[in-house]
């Protein structure tokens, strides 16, 4: 894991800077616990891979941002979804729900509950 100690903090960073530039004060807000969270979370990962395809994960979501000139998001793939399990669905929604209503505040959710199933 400290291999990827200073890649991780790296990403996390160059994350935080483009929702600086491309995000709306709320959509910054939100966006920014939520990735704080995520990146706390992994660092109780037990194998690399997870830590490896975290970050792809990540480095996607990045290039997304990156690429976008107004920042719209993009839709989940069903693969992706259909891969979720009921907790991590149950969680997905309440963050849906939080950004519906503009409540800046993520709810009281833990992010990456089950570190060996991938996000993909």
């Amino acid at each position: 894991m400290s291999q990827f100690r200073m890649p991780l903090l790296r990403l996390y960073r160059t994350i935080l800077k483009q929702h600086n530039k491309k995000l709306p004060y709320e959509m910054k807000k939100l966006g920014d616990d939520y990735v704080r969270a995520e990146f706390r979370s992994i660092k109780k990962a037990k194998k690399d891979e997870q830590v490896k395809i975290f970050m792809e994960q990540w480095e996607l979501y990045l290039n997304t941002l990156e690429r976008q000139k107004e920042v719209v998001g993009i839709k989940m793939k069903k693969s992706v979804v259909e891969r979720l399990d009921g907790e991590q669905r149950a969680q997905l929604e309440k963050l849906k729900e939080a950004a519906m209503k503009g409540d800046i505040h993520l709810p009281d959710i833990d992010v990456r509950p089950d570190l060996g199933a991938p996000n993909q």
